[in-house]
């Protein structure tokens, strides 16, 4: 009897994006941490973790291909995306802190923005699992022996 194959899902990972998430934007809102887009010690930090998932998802399941690799970084990038423009949202108009850092003259501009840094995040978390999928594609390859004659 064939023992069934354990299917890999991105819970764990997505589990650890939205914590992450989360965190950054409570610490921004706490006043532990400026704005997103001061880039402070802080905010790199956190953009190094969420990264670093994002290349072990890739990494782990190099196998299942690029595209796999590209749906799962849309995933990573797009529930990470929509959680800082969400906190963005919730911390200036309850709170009156900047998560993000952007200042705006309507809401019209702040929606644009918004979509605009969540569509940019998302395609550069995609291409950023596609490359670390493709180097470790090209790492775990052995090269070939040329047969003795």
């Amino acid at each position: 009897m064939k023992k069934k194959q354990k299917e890999r899902t991105l819970v764990i990972p997505l589990l650890l994006t939205i914590l992450l998430s989360f965190i950054e934007p409570a610490l921004i809102i706490a006043g532990i941490l400026p704005p997103i887009f001061t880039f402070s010690p802080g905010i790199i930090l956190f953009a190094i973790a969420d990264y670093a998932v994002v290349a072990y998802v890739a990494f782990s399941r190099a196998d299942e291909g690029l595209k796999a690799s590209a749906i799962n970084g849309l995933a990573l990038g797009f529930t990470n995306a929509l959680i800082i423009c969400s906190s963005g949202l919730v911390g200036s108009h309850f709170y009156g802190t900047p998560v993000i850092g952007v200042s705006v003259d309507s809401q019209q501009s702040l929606f644009s923005i918004l979509v605009l840094l969540i569509i940019e995040s998302t395609l550069i978390v995609a291409v950023f699992s596609i490359l670390v999928t493709w180097l470790a594609i090209k790492l775990k390859k052995k090269p070939k022996r040329p047969s003795p004659r």
